[in-house]
This record gives structure tokens, sequence and C-alpha cells, in this order.
């Protein structure tokens, strides 16, 4: 299979919230570098009263480019104390800048002021969330949100491929972060960037654990109307075993299933409720359990508190909430960029939802539901 990386005309994340990372790869003004990112350091004073509120405080403009991994995406901090203002001297006078505040205790703060800006969800996110909807399997993991698992299946930045198809259309193409390929995800999309089909590589990992590598799996999903004979493209990608899975007996995928999707018209799977929850507290209808993390709590709390996701947003959630018949009674909400709250009664049980973005894909939105003691 012919791939290569893919190309500035369709960006794994949208403008808005591509950080710098991503200006080297798109818009090659760093060839070669893929792993690496142009950030910017700034100079504060740890001792200064005047800061204003924020990250940074800029002295006198100083601004001083430099590369770091993309392992480290996140606020970065590298404290000098006074016995090491000299260190920090010949560094900015190397970078030709002049050594400032050598006086006082001083930080460099790698600037994320740009990604920190949005939380925007990545223009492919937002494709595969409109063409799986609130559809739900055991692929990588048990009965979770299957527009959740193709995303993790296209998280890893250095395997993302893509393979050009006539009429504009295109496979991109990826694996799960730290997999060694078993568990990897493809999308067939148009000239428009709109999914025509999915297909998931998995193990069907679920209460009994996952398959081996001799019994792979393969998921095809498809848009209403769209000619599975059309897919072909996502099962020659699926046969293109990757190098860490040629060793020994290789893989073979035995079981292979196709499956269309009407996400419009797809309802949420039924929510089975905790021994002990109170059925009168209102669950959002398109919503399903949120497996893994309603497994992780304790039997203490696993009767009054309830783990839910959607890839509906927030501001859709909490509507739901505010047009209930009869309204919630001494209702209270809340709505951040990223979270929302919702606290009210119903027939003498009081509850909150907390609802919050995933910190990974942005058009998931998880909910937890408690019932107040």
């Amino acid at each position: 299979m012919n791939t290569s990386p893919a190309s500035p005309t369709w960006r794994w994340r949208s403008p808005t919230e591509r950080g710098e990372d991503d200006i080297g790869a798109v818009s090659g003004r760093s060839p070669g570098i893929t792993k690496y990112t142009y950030g910017h350091i700034r100079l504060r004073s740890l001792s200064s009263k005047t800061d204003p509120p924020g990250p940074v405080f800029l002295f006198t403009g100083l601004t001083i480019p430099i590369i770091f991994p993309l392992l480290f995406p996140f606020r970065m901090a590298l404290q000098f104390r006074p016995a090491s203002c000299a260190a920090l001297a010949l560094l900015l006078s190397t970078l030709g800048a002049a050594p400032l505040a050598l006086a006082a205790d001083a930080v460099l703060v790698l600037d994320t002021s740009r990604q920190q800006e949005t939380r925007e969800a990545p223009a492919l996110d937002l494709a595969i969330t409109r063409f799986a909807g609130n559809a739900s399997g055991t692929y990588y993991w048990e009965d979770g949100l299957l527009a959740e698992q193709i995303l993790s299946g296209l998280q890893s930045r250095a395997n993302r491929a893509q393979q050009e198809l006539p009429d504009g259309q295109r496979v991109l193409s990826s694996r799960r972060q730290l997999s060694h390929g078993a568990e990897r995800a493809a999308v067939l999309v148009d000239e428009r960037g709109d999914v025509l089909a999915a297909a998931l590589v998995h193990r069907e990992c679920g209460k009994n654990g996952c398959q081996d590598d001799q019994h792979g799996r393969l998921s095809v999903f498809l848009r209403p109307g769209f000619d599975r004979a059309k897919a072909q493209p996502l099962v020659a990608w699926s046969q293109d075993v990757p190098e860490d899975l040629q060793t020994d007996s290789g893989e073979k995928i035995t079981k292979v299933e196709t499956i269309t999707l009407d996400a419009a018209n797809t309802t949420a799977k039924p929510i089975k409720l905790p021994k002990g929850f109170s059925s009168q507290v209102p669950l959002y209808p398109r919503a399903i359990v949120h497996r893994t993390a309603q497994d992780a709590l304790s039997n203490a709390k696993a009767n009054r508190v309830l783990r839910l996701q959607t890839t509906d947003s927030i501001e859709r959630v909490l509507a739901f909430y505010k047009q209930l018949t009869p309204p919630l009674q001494d209702a209270v909400s809340d709505l951040d960029r990223n979270t929302g709250f919702m606290a009210g009664k119903r027939k003498g049980v009081a509850f909150t939802i907390n609802l919050k973005q995933d910190k990974h894909f942005p058009t998931i939105t998880n909910m937890e539901v408690e019932i107040s003691e």
C-alpha cells in the first residue's frame, strides 16, 4: 500500500486547536523534523509583586525561540536560583538576548498560550463523531462509544499515514498510542473530509480479556447507502500488517464484520441502573455508561454515582435538564469553556451532574451523576 504523511489539505487537528507543534509538519518550516515543536520561553520574576493574572509575566518583550520534544506539550518551567544566574546569563547570551533580572530568582516558562486559547474539536474528530453518533460496542474496550474507539485507534502521530484514492477520496490510518499495531484504525473520507466508512482492527477486548494475535477481528462500518464494495480499500489496509506484528507467527484476522451505521437514528444503548441507584434521577437519553470509569468506582459509591458518556455537547446536555417537565426543584447550573454543572431535586431526591469535555477527544462529553448523601 502506498502511503504518505497526512497532507496539509486534511489536518488531523483544526487550525484553531493546532499548536506550534504542527507548524513544521504542515508548513514545511522545519523539513525532516516531525517529532519536535517550536515553542517560546518567556522570562518572569518569581519575586515580582506586579505580575498580572495568568501564567506568564513578560520582561521587555523578551521571547526566545527554542525547540522542545513533542513529549512535553504542556506548560513547563525551568527554575534558576541566584547561584545559577550565571548559567542563565550564559544561556541568554548564547541565544543572542540580553541577560535580564539576574538579581532575582527567575523562571523560564514554556509559552503555551496559543494552545490554551481554544478547545475547539479537530475537524477529523467532528467528522468521525457525525459518522458514528452514539453507537457503541466492544472493540478496544468493553461497551464503549464507537466514535471514541475510532479516535483512539488514530491517536498515534508517529504512525499516521494517508493513501490517495480516485475522486479525491483518502484513507487516513494510524494505531493506538503505545500500541504495537494490534489495535489500529482507518477512515475513508471524501474530498470534503466527511467519513464514508471506518475500520477497526481489534482483539474484541471485553470482560473476559482480549483475543490473541492469531484471532484478530476486523470491523468495517459504512455510512447509510455507501456501497460495501467501495470500502475495499479499508479491507486492503487491514491486511498490511505492521512490522511489529510480523515477528513469530504474525497476525491473523479470523473474523470480519460489516455494519451500516445510521448515526441520526441510532439510539444510545439503554442504561442499566446500578443496584440502589434511584430511578427518580433523570438521565440524559443520548448517553451510555462509561464502563471503564464506572467499574473503577468503589462499592460504597457505585450505588449513588453513575458515570456516562455522550458525543453531544455540554451545552446540549444542560439544555435537556433545563427543559424538563415538570422542572427540577432548586435547579442550579453553570457552564465554563470545557466543563458544565447541574444540580437539582426531583421527588425528594437531590443530585448533581458534572460535565467535562474529554481531555484527549473534545467531541466526547464525560458525565458524572451523583445522588446527594
